[in-house]
Parts: C-alpha cells; structure tokens; sequence
C-alpha cells in the first residue's frame, strides 16, 4: 500500500497528540498529570493537534471516563489512532493496546469499532502481567 506510517520500535511520540501518549497522561495520578501538563510543550504538528492545557486536560478526563483514547489526525493528517489501557496487577495502568491506520482505509469511527477487539486484548496482556 502506497499510504504507510513507519513506527520503529522504540520511536517517541510527542504524549500530546498521540492516542497512546494521552491515555498514559490521563491515567497518571493527579499531581504528577498535572505537573507533566505544566511542563509539556504543546507542540502543534497538524491542525488538529490539541495545544491548549485547559482543552488537553478535558480530552484526558474523557479518556479516563470512556476507557479509550483517540488520535484524530492529530499527529499526522491522514493517520488517525485509537488505544486502549494496559492494567498491572494492581490496576495501574502501565502500558496501551493500540491500532492506528490510514483514514482512507480505516476512519477514525470505523476504527473505534475495534475498542471491543483491543479491550479484549488488553486484558489478556493484563492477566499476563499479574
């Protein structure tokens, strides 16, 4: 396929316009969320990138509500995401399922389809890790 998004293993993305980098944020105890949101740059990379705190810091107490995150092109214009937490045994979350793919192949609301599938995962990772 001609439309591809490379990840190496062990590349960074900025926390703030990632489905993955949010949902790590949303679900870390309060002060130190509020400390990484304090010192974070809110850099934006497409239009859609979120760089406003107060708006940030909404998106992230929905994810932690809905149990999902999303990245809407926030990253990279055509790329959208959607993730999922990871839970330790002692319900800290401390990694994410993810699935991100082209929006011409894959919208983000088709993509959102996949929560069931990527929840399911989740917890298998998660009863692993106990």
């Amino acid at each position: 396929w001609p439309l591809r998004l490379h990840l190496p293993a062990g590349s960074v993305l900025p926390p703030h316009c990632s489905a993955s980098g949010k949902l790590l944020l949303a679900f870390k105890p309060s002060e130190e969320r509020r400390q990484l949101l304090q010192s974070l740059p809110l850099q934006p990379f497409t239009h859609r990138t979120i760089t406003d705190r107060t708006l940030l810091e909404s998106e992230l107490e929905r994810i932690v509500t809905t149990g999902y995150a999303v990245d809407n092109e926030e990253y990279v214009i055509g790329v959208s995401c959607v993730a999922v937490p990871v839970y330790d045994s002692s319900l800290q979350v401390v990694a994410a399922i993810a699935i991100h793919a082209a929006t011409a192949r894959l919208p983000l609301n088709q993509a959102m389809e996949y929560i069931p599938q990527l929840q399911e995962a989740s917890q298998n990772v998660s009863q692993t890790l106990s």
